[in-house]
């Protein structure tokens, strides 16, 4: 099954169980909450890897989800941090309005140089690539609907999956 294939791990770099419910020691929580980032900037990283820097031991598929404007893009980039060049940003965001088209600027501005951005709103499984960043995928899912593309979705999350490199780090809102 597609859930036996990620090696998901939690901030503390104890593998998760495919249910998620592994109970992670360092922050006495389920394993996927020690992913999620927290509101503070200062501390956010800190707080999540229990006073640790974020690190990269290996292959590893991480899956990093939280509120909007939670820091998970940041999160995002301080574990990629630790992946070898050149390291990639896959970007589903499309810029409809003035509020995104600053967001996005922000985004940018904080990868700078050190991540090849590769702008993709729709055909995310045809630009994958190891040692990358994929955020988000809400905002795939809505640019997919936003253009009629709702018979494509299945087909492109297999795809995805049965394509998806072993360094990923994968960004997506809490919704619902």
């Amino acid at each position: 099954s597609p859930a036996s294939a990620w090696p998901m791990r939690c901030a503390c770099q104890r593998p998760v169980s495919s249910s998620g419910m592994s109970i992670c020691p360092w922050m006495r929580a389920s394993a996927f909450q020690a992913v999620r980032p927290w509101r503070t900037s200062v501390t956010r990283v800190t707080r999540l890897t229990a006073g640790r820097a974020p690190r990269y031991d290996g292959p590893m598929r991480t899956f990093i989800t939280g509120g909007v404007k939670s820091g998970k893009s940041a999160y995002a980039l301080a574990i990629a941090e630790s992946f070898a060049a050149p390291r990639r940003f896959l970007a589903t965001a499309t810029a409809f309005d003035d509020e995104m088209r600053d967001k996005i600027a922000r985004h940018r501005a904080e990868r700078a140089d050190r991540f090849e951005t590769i702008e993709e709103p729709l055909e995310i499984q045809e630009r994958l690539a190891e040692r990358m960043i994929l955020d988000c995928i809400p905002l795939w899912l809505n640019n997919m609907l936003y253009y009629g593309r709702e018979a494509a979705v299945e087909s492109a999350l297999d795809t995805l999956i049965q394509r998806l490199p072993r360094d990923i780090v994968i960004v997506s809102n809490e919704v619902g």
